[in-house]
């Protein structure tokens, strides 16, 4: 309860307008943030805005129409233009609103910056971009954030279970969120890790990396990536799916006797080459139970335990009852 209220303490009031400085003041600026803005304008901030440059090195349309071969049908959308006049103002209306309450987000957002802030997001022109590199920034340390999404591109990898136009889709996804947080990438360093990337150990999927065979590759293109991309998936749409390979047969020699392509080894025990191990041997077996048995009778004559055979009474210790005396016919 005492650290509750210790935390109601030094939070910020509603109206006061706190100023980040950065990542010492950032937990207590966001919650001044949070209030300051309010609900619209901190929801414009947090929604994910459609990019469409998270494919950016493949065209949607030469995957999708040129690819797999999809002609759009010719329509005649004379009669259909005068009814959509109406839809057209309208979306432009709306449109025209969201803009507007874009830049006031925005401009509420830029009143709580600093300087370094400021020229952090100078460049982005969305809200919702400029708010999240400011949390990539100032949320955690900065190294920490680099070296986790430097990993992630780094180790991605094109297996056989994965779609090319996936693959290219998360590669482009990730490098763009290492240049978030950094300066952009030379194209030589993303041409390099594209084909570390293909050129995986499967057996299967080695061949797909050879189409970089068959094109001219120009390093000072700005246009490569873009092109690589675009082969790269429409050679690994030919390649056939990876077929697993049969399994192997635990019993090589089906039908055989396990003990048919041993080697001869000497048994002690049978005193002749055999093909069983000393350990395996049934008469080796035999001959150390009753080893165990003698032993355990040895060691049984020095205690006091009862034997199963019964003492011999001698001949004059025998005593006779009477009755088991024949009648001889004297008298004495």
């Amino acid at each position: 309860m005492a650290d509750r209220v210790k935390q109601e303490g030094n939070s910020p009031p509603k109206d006061s307008i706190l100023t980040l400085q950065g990542e010492s003041n950032y937990a207590s600026w966001l919650q001044s943030l949070i209030h300051h803005i309010g609900p619209e304008n901190w929801k414009i901030l947090m929604e994910d805005e459609p990019r469409y440059d998270l494919f950016p090195y493949a065209t949607f349309a030469s995957l999708t129409a040129e690819a797999h071969n999809v002609h759009a049908p010719d329509y005649k959308f004379s009669a259909l233009e005068s009814s959509t006049a109406p839809i057209s103002s309208q979306i432009y209306l709306l449109e025209d609103t969201r803009c507007q309450q874009r830049e006031k987000a925005f401009s509420a957002l830029w009143a709580t910056l600093n300087d370094e802030a400021k020229d952090l997001i100078r460049n982005v022109s969305s809200p919702s971009k400029a708010f999240k590199k400011l949390r990539l920034f100032y949320s955690k340390p900065i190294h920490q954030t680099t070296a986790a999404r430097w990993s992630k591109w780094t180790s991605l990898r094109f297996t056989a279970d994965l779609h090319p136009c996936e693959f290219v889709r998360r590669f482009g996804k990730y490098l763009q969120e290492v240049e978030e947080i950094s300066d952009k990438l030379d194209q030589k360093a993303v041409f390099a890790q594209f084909v570390s990337a293909i050129s995986g150990t499967d057996d299967h999927l080695s061949p797909i990396a050879n189409f970089l065979n068959e094109m001219h590759v120009d390093l000072k293109n700005p246009a490569l990536m873009p092109q690589v991309c675009h082969a790269f998936v429409q050679h690994a749409m030919k390649v056939p799916a990876a077929v697993a390979p049969p399994v192997t047969r635990r019993l090589p020699y089906w039908g055989k006797p396990k003990n048919f392509f041993r080697k001869s080894e000497y048994c002690p025990f049978h005193k002749r080459m055999v093909k069983h191990s000393p350990s395996e041997c049934f008469l080796g077996q035999r001959v150390a139970g009753q080893v165990q048995r003698s032993a355990a009778l040895t060691n049984d004559t020095g205690n006091d335990l009862p034997s199963r055979k019964r003492p011999r009474v001698e001949a004059h210790e025998s005593i006779r009852h009477p009755s088991h005396m024949k009648y001889s016919g004297r008298r004495c």
